[in-house]
């Protein structure tokens, strides 16, 4: 199929000698082929925002300095902020991809016993290994089923058993396929009874998934621990601060002034106190901003605690987030109608 131009343009942006290994990355996120017409989209996305920008905050500013300066300026502008905006795209299409990728191990671990179990019943039912790996294949085995796919049709065209399982091993980061995985190669190799060995190692991955979910049961009470803290103490606190500053600076700001009117000196140091100039919006979105960064981190170690990765924190992380910003702004409303009566106004 011929290639568009924004997919040409894109793959322009990308150095040959990376272009395999990022194929690679991509396949293991389920990709079949690397989305270059996305990174030439990106190209004019970050052509447009660089000229707006440009145009309406920059350009105004640089135009009261001389021609050198400005010419300086928009150049290092020019050449900085593209670079910022593709970094940000960067980061953001690895992080997507690395999450699909962990999605997608997850999920093969899971179905893995259940297919292996499949294997060993059709091989007693007399076929051979190649034959029993490729009739065990089962649409609900997912993304274990495309893997098992292209793995069964290399080894039935001539690929060696051994070549093509190592392949599937070192495809993917997960220790639990790759110890099966190996164990089996190990077998094939030695020429010993394979079916014994693929029910101990069905048997070993049962116990292990088995292991895992009571030790997430043992560690509940820290989950529930951690989830108390950063979905109510947390924002109540931010909360309570948040009225506590509020009503000094209103007293201080009434004191200050009584006092000046009145001609007193003894407290009219209050009239110029740093107090009086608190910004109160700055200082809500500065809890918002701390809460967001707490939630995100007791996400993580809450993943690490019942799952023992930190990659599957993301929905702790977010559900964390939406519900402390959620309590944070309702215990600030539930205090201010406490505070009413300290408040002036």
């Amino acid at each position: 199929m011929r290639e568009s131009f924004l997919e040409r343009l894109g793959k322009s942006f990308v150095p040959r000698r990376f272009r395999p290994n990022i194929r690679k990355f991509f396949a293991k996120a389920g990709y079949k082929t690397v989305p270059y017409k996305t990174f030439g989209l990106l190209f004019y996305v970050v052509l447009a925002i660089t000229l707006v920008t440009y145009i309406a905050f920059i350009y105004p500013k640089l135009s009261q300095h001389n021609v050198l300066l400005v010419v300086l300026l928009t150049f290092a502008y020019w050449v900085a902020l593209p670079l910022l905006i593709v970094a940000v795209f960067g980061f953001g299409f690895y992080f997507i991809a690395d999450l699909k990728i962990y999605k997608r191990v997850k999920a093969m671990e899971k179905a893995l016993p259940d297919y292996l179990d499949l294997v060993v019943a059709n091989m007693k039912g007399g076929m051979n290994f190649d034959q029993a790996l490729w009739a065990a294949i089962r649409p609900e085995f997912g993304v274990l089923a495309e893997e098992m796919t292209i793995t069964s049709k290399k080894v039935l065209t001539g690929t060696e058993m051994e070549e093509a399982f190592k392949e599937l091993a070192e495809k993917y980061e997960s220790p639990t396929m790759r110890r099966a995985f190996e164990l089996i190669i190990g077998e094939i190799g030695v020429g010993g009874n394979i079916i014994p060995v693929i029910e101990r190692v069905v048997q070993d991955l049962r116990e292990t998934r088995e292991l895992r979910e009571e030790l997430a049961s043992t560690t509940l009470a820290y989950i529930i621990f951690i989830s108390t803290i950063v979905m109510v103490i947390a924002p109540a606190l931010f909360a309570l601060s948040f009225q506590l500053v509020k009503t000094i600076v209103s007293i201080s700001q009434s004191l200050g002034q009584t006092m000046i009117a009145t001609g007193g000196q003894g407290l009219g140091f209050l009239s110029s106190s740093k107090l009086g100039g608190v910004d109160l919006k700055a200082y809500r979105t500065f809890s918002v901003l701390t809460l967001t960064i707490i939630a995100t981190t007791a996400g993580m170690i809450t993943s690490v605690i019942k799952k023992g990765e930190i990659k599957g924190g993301l929905k702790y992380s977010i559900l964390y987030i939406l519900v402390a910003i959620l309590d944070y702004l309702l215990f600030v409303q539930l205090l201010s109608g406490l505070f009413a009566n300290v408040i002036p106004g």
